[in-house]
């Protein structure tokens, strides 16, 4: 059963910015509900003072040609005057195939700050008024703002804080974002704003976890021939990462170490997951390489919890996770063949 940690409410500060691993715990917790539907008690379930935490109201729209739906859910913690938002990540095939189809097109704008995926702009366009219209509700006019999400829900929780900040909707020690296997979302000039303009901003990675390596960045020509290759810092196509990475290099089991990744370049620090060498047993093993990906802290996306019910019936999340690594494995080669 998910709880929110005990402490996060007590030590919960705007103007703090330092990485706090209780609270990503907690923020994980909210993350990881995204992926279930809503009733009073999954809420009471997840959130460590369900007194003091309110349900607003879950939101979803067709996000591509497929159907599929994006979306996540919105709280509020009245005692401390802080609204969440939660954006769920990737949950069915069918949308896995429509994001990689997206990635291999040209980037779009995102409202004059640099280029993001267009999956990851429709997917926050679709859904934004939801948000909206709770930002600018006059009971909450005040609150502080915590955008989170897991996978695609992360690049989302990023534009969504992004777009919130763009509209002066709050301003920027109001607003926070922490996000988990996050892949990259915008390009340099994206992550150069939210680098100067998001201050509390961190995205969790566990482990090996490889999604945080896609979309794939403008790598540096020099290190081309080496197994780890930098990201080209210089550049403003592709993609590359906003800051401030919080690596967990060996497990997130209880009080595992993490590091803080602030090395050069800012967001693809090279000594952390953007260094990670995968070994031909992970590239075989697809369920062991994305283990890293579905589980944070101990706690798997979409592991049971008998008081909330999954969103999307059917096969389990590591069945399609697998399937998307197998399809990630062909475009991989197929891009290969041109190098």
């Amino acid at each position: 059963m998910m709880m929110w940690n005990p402490g996060v409410f007590a030590i919960f500060d705007s103007n703090d910015l330092i990485y706090n691993s209780t609270e990503a715990r907690g923020l994980w917790d909210l993350s990881n509900a995204a992926y279930y539907t809503f009733n009073s008690s999954c809420v009471g379930s997840t959130f460590y003072e369900p007194d003091q935490s309110i349900f607003l109201h879950s939101f979803d729209a067709e996000c591509d040609s497929k159907n599929n739906k994006c979306g996540g859910f919105i709280s509020v913690s009245n005692k401390n005057k802080q609204l969440f938002v939660s954006y769920r990540g990737t949950d069915v095939i069918t949308q896995l195939m429509a994001e990689i189809s997206d990635t291999l097109t040209a980037p779009v704008i995102f409202y004059g700050v640099g280029t993001t995926g267009k999956y990851f702009k429709d997917a926050h366009d679709v859904t934004w008024d939801f948000v909206r219209k709770v930002l600018e509700m006059t009971e909450y006019i005040d609150y502080d703002v915590v955008f989170t999400g897991h996978s695609l829900g992360g690049a989302m929780a990023s534009l969504g804080a992004t777009r919130t900040l763009l509209l002066g909707l709050r301003k920027s020690n109001q607003i926070k974002l922490v996000t988990f296997g996050q892949p990259r979302t915008g390009n340099k000039d994206y992550a150069s704003y939210v680098n100067k303009n998001i201050p509390y901003a961190f995205r969790v990675v566990n482990t090996k976890d490889i999604i945080p390596k896609v979309p794939f960045c403008t790598a540096n020509v020099k290190t081309f021939f080496k197994k780890q290759m930098d990201c080209d810092s210089t550049v403003d196509y592709g993609y590359f990462h906003h800051k401030n990475e919080i690596w967990y290099p060996t497990s997130m089991v209880n009080e595992s170490a993490y590091k803080i990744c602030d090395g050069f370049p800012l967001g693809e620090d090279p000594s952390c997951s953007q260094g990670v060498v995968y070994k031909l047993t992970d590239l075989i093993n697809s369920n062991a390489l994305l283990f890293d990906h579905r589980r944070y802290f101990n706690s798997q996306v979409l592991s049971s919890n008998i008081l909330c019910s999954p969103i999307t019936e059917g096969s389990s999340t590591a069945d399609k996770i697998s399937i998307f690594f197998k399809i990630f494995k062909k475009i991989k080669a197929f891009l290969k063949s041109f190098f």
